[in-house]
């Protein structure tokens, strides 16, 4: 088996954590039922940057009246799995500080355009997640991506 060489970045001056979240993941294999968590802020997390995420459950307009770090929302142009106004348009709709949320949807993009570029040899066997909308490049977008996340959150973070 061939080694991957992976990218080497810079140590970077502020701790970053990245976290992906499947919201369905543990209700589809558990049928787990939904809890009330009170105050659940972690001063730890200075931003956020979210893409294509679920957002239905953030529906009530109180739900993120919490949230006053800056937010970095992307949206998929054609996604067509968590489709709108259901979800990146009730969180942006939702925050309160909207002065600290930078939303961008991004042209041409389909809902599994944020997930890395994936080697030519195995997209047939992925289906619908190797694939994206006519038009949309994800090996140019992923290469400008991390640099636009890393200078977004030096931008906010302080």
């Amino acid at each position: 088996m061939e080694k991957r060489q992976w990218k080497v970045l810079k140590p970077h001056p502020i701790n970053v954590m990245c976290r992906r979240h499947n919201s369905f993941g543990l209700a589809k294999a558990g049928k787990i039922e939904s809890v009330s968590i009170e105050n659940t802020r972690d001063a730890r997390v200075k931003a956020v940057v979210l893409m294509a995420p679920v957002g239905v459950m953030f529906k009530s307009s109180d739900a993120l009246a919490q949230v006053e770090v800056p937010v970095l929302l992307m949206r998929a142009e054609w996604d067509d799995v968590l489709t709108e106004p259901y979800h990146s348009d009730i969180i942006a709709m939702n925050l309160k500080s909207k002065e600290r949320l930078t939303y961008r949807t991004i042209p041409n993009a389909g809902h599994h355009s944020f997930i890395t570029p994936l080697p030519e040899s195995i997209r047939g066997e992925l289906g619908v997640i190797a694939e994206d909308p006519q038009g949309f490049d994800r090996d140019a977008f992923h290469n400008t991506l991390g640099a636009d996340i890393a200078d977004y959150l030096l931008d906010v973070v302080q």
